[in-house]
């Protein structure tokens, strides 16, 4: 099946067409006169809103009426250039590799929206003849999604120009709302709870809970939280019955890069832990309690699973470098524990996503 550039933003449009179904222009340019409502940004070389105008006017064949509203930009990816583009109550997304194209995608919607008849004799005529390109037309726009009769009329309308005002178009639902930009666009806030593992920050091997709130930006995932480890019991050192239960509780501040799309997600990060280690004493006449500073600076791995209604299973590995390791002691015995120079950590948890979508 061959899908052509024209196809897919014909698909793109679809949904505008369907809110604008049998609408004529009341209102058009008179001299001196230009659309107050017009926005278009992009970067540089990709054209401005006067060459989106006269663009727009050479598909219309005429000129554009004064209350034609507009609001699109162009903005630079890692892909090529993205297009947000909202007309009306609609709002769609449109990505080439080619900024120029997108000015262009932008001028046909646009057209479509103020005279689809027009619009569409202009979109027809530059198919070559016999090349099939209604039908590769239709068929990109079924596969995005777009509804059946707007499908029938585009595969009409671009087989016969002068029939799109009676086209299946005009009864095209105008509660069709446009999907979302792009599912994998992450939602910004994630709530996170998880089970832990820690191995090296306390005498042996401790479960613990955290929990964590994480902002999305662009390309980064800022987290903060808490967490907390079960005491675990150290012998002194010199032998006999003393002992001492040593426990673990600090907040911490990630800053992680996702990468991936889909289900599943990776994410490397870094992250600084601030807390204390406390201890009770047992085993002797007169047992103590105390208390000292925790800081640490780890470096993670994290692996993601979408789930569906905004749930997903989240998992992570680090390993954390104490930046000051306190000697714990009993007074008169001796010395009962001094955290490991590393500590490694295991988590299984479950995230709760919501807020507004972001951006990439």
């Amino acid at each position: 099946m061959r899908c052509t550039f024209p196809a897919l933003l014909l698909a793109f449009v679809s949904p505008f067409l369907a809110a604008r179904a049998g609408a004529q222009p009341d209102a058009v340019e008179v001299a001196g006169a230009e659309a107050s409502a017009v926005r278009f940004e992009a970067p540089a070389g990709c054209g401005d809103v006067d060459a989106l105008r006269r663009a727009t006017r050479a598909l219309l064949a005429g000129p554009i009426p004064v209350d034609a509203e507009l609001d699109g930009r162009v903005e630079s990816t890692p892909e090529g250039f993205r297009l947000r583009l909202r007309l009306g109550g609609s709002e769609r997304d449109l990505r080439a590799a080619d900024c120029a194209a997108l000015l262009d995608a932008a001028a046909l919607v646009w057209a479509l929206s103020i005279d689809p008849v027009a619009a569409l004799q202009s979109a027809a005529e530059s198919n070559a003849p016999g090349s099939g390109s209604a039908t590769s037309e239709a068929e990109a726009a079924a596969e995005s999604g777009t509804p059946p009769e707007a499908v029938e009329a585009l595969a009409g309308a671009l087989a016969d120009p002068s029939a799109a005002a009676s086209a299946p178009v005009a009864s095209a639902p105008a509660s069709a709302a446009p999907r979302d930009a792009s599912p994998a666009h992450p939602r910004r806030y994630r709530l996170r709870t998880a089970f832990n593992l820690d191995a090296g920050a306390l005498p042996s091997v401790s479960t613990g809970a955290e929990l964590e709130l994480a902002l999305r930006l662009e390309r980064v995932r800022v987290s903060v939280g808490a967490r907390g480890f079960r005491a675990r019991r150290g012998r002194v050192q010199a032998g006999g019955s003393a002992y001492g239960d040593i426990g673990l509780g600090a907040g911490f501040v990630s800053v992680g890069v996702p990468f991936g799309r889909g289900r599943m997600q990776l994410e490397a990060r870094t992250t600084l832990e601030i807390g204390a280690l406390w201890a009770r004493g047992g085993g002797v006449a007169f047992p103590g309690r105390g208390r000292a500073a925790w800081v640490a600076a780890g470096l993670g791995l994290g692996a993601q699973l979408d789930v569906g209604r905004g749930f997903a299973l989240v998992a992570h590995a680090d390993a954390f470098v104490p930046l000051n390791r306190p000697l714990f002691v009993i007074d008169g015995v001796g010395s009962v524990y001094r955290p490991g120079s590393v500590s490694l950590r295991a988590s299984l948890g479950l995230a709760f996503h919501f807020g507004s979508r972001v951006s990439s």
